[in-house]
């Protein structure tokens, strides 16, 4: 297992795999008319899996970088760990969709378009911002976030500072549509660019600092539903379902029917998940398609549909994350460690 035991939460562990499970869900959903449904409609909204897990992003990079501040070099710890728990997977899918695409679809990219992705730099060009690799716009928006968050945590860790923010960027956000049209920029970078995202990140962030001041888990679990339902009632935000979800594993973390081996696995792959499962779904359409042509109701053959297609999405990401991630990273570790506790010079 990759994780560093030391500062383990099982909740944020549960959050993400129900990301990932809901992300599989909206995609293959996406992928219609072969993937129609008729009354579970619910799975339209299964995009805050995305919005779960950069929220998620921002709580776990303060909780383990905050008892690394004493270390000599956390910054290069950071960095370190970072790099490896991203860059080596998001480099084999690369090779892999390059190789898919020239196969399947006969495409070859440009050197810079290929170079772009190889430093994950696609983010800041409209148009390839989508990256090679199908959702990968995703990978884009979070390791900006990565730059930009050492330079936040050395300004300031008070909850004030981090609220002001959240409302600043949550501000930037809405207005960010209009400028991407008024520059007749790729639509899609309305939704996918880092400035329309940031305030979802910082979010993660002032629940982060909000849990810290109020260390009892349950009493912090239920006043954030209770805030959650109230804006949900009234504003019906993405981000205010989001933390319904988060803030209701946060409180009942402790429960085995959240935390067991199976819920376990989604968490520690999650990541592999993300970036494999789109591959899957592309790979599966043509059989899928001869199901739908069973004649049976729409919604099962959706639900039987995405049995097969997590099942296959599960078996390998097993494999990668045994064989190649976990490894990878703890390796990563390794040297991020020996770089933190290095004398400065």
């Amino acid at each position: 297992m990759y994780i560093e035991r030391s500062n383990f939460l099982p909740g944020l562990h549960v959050l993400r795999g129900l990301a990932a499970v809901s992300t599989v869900l909206f995609h293959l959903h996406l992928m219609r008319p072969v993937f129609k449904v008729k009354y579970l409609h619910f799975v339209n909204t299964l995009g805050a899996g995305v919005t779960l897990f950069f929220m998620i992003s921002c709580f776990s990079l303060f909780h383990s970088t905050l008892p690394k501040l004493n270390r000599n070099n956390w910054l290069a710890g950071f960095v370190l760990r970072r790099l490896f728990r991203i860059y080596p997977l998001f480099l084999f899918m690369l090779a892999v969709h390059l190789a898919l695409h020239f196969m399947i679809y006969h495409k070859i990219y440009s050197p810079g378009e290929v170079l772009l992705n190889m430093l994950l730099m696609y983010q800041f060009y409209p148009g390839a911002h989508e990256s090679i690799i199908w959702a990968g716009w995703t990978i884009g928006v979070e390791v900006t976030f990565y730059c930009l968050f050492p330079l936040l945590l050395a300004i300031s860790r008070k909850f004030s500072f981090w609220l002001v923010l959240f409302l600043v960027t949550m501000a930037l956000s809405q207005a960010i549509p209009e400028v991407i049209s008024s520059l007749n920029l790729n639509d899609s970078y309305a939704y996918m660019s880092f400035p329309r995202q940031l305030f979802v990140f910082i979010e993660g962030g002032v629940v982060y600092l909000l849990a810290r001041m109020y260390p009892d888990k349950t009493l912090f679990g239920l006043a954030a539903l209770g805030v959650s339902i109230v804006i949900i009632y009234f504003a019906g935000t993405l981000t205010a379902k989001v933390l319904f979800i988060g803030s209701l594993v946060y409180t009942f973390h402790k429960s085995p029917l959240l935390f067991n081996p199976f819920t376990r696995f989604l968490g520690e792959a999650s990541y592999t998940i993300y970036l494999v499962h789109p591959v899957v779904v592309a790979a599966l359409k043509p059989w899928l398609k001869r199901l739908y042509g069973l004649g049976l109701p729409d919604d099962l053959s959706f639900i039987i549909s995405f049995v097969i297609v997590f099942s296959v999405v599960c078996v390998i990401s097993s494999l990668i994350n045994r064989f190649m991630e976990i490894p990878v990273y703890r390796f990563g570790v390794k040297i991020a460690e020996r770089a933190e506790s290095a004398p400065l010079s």
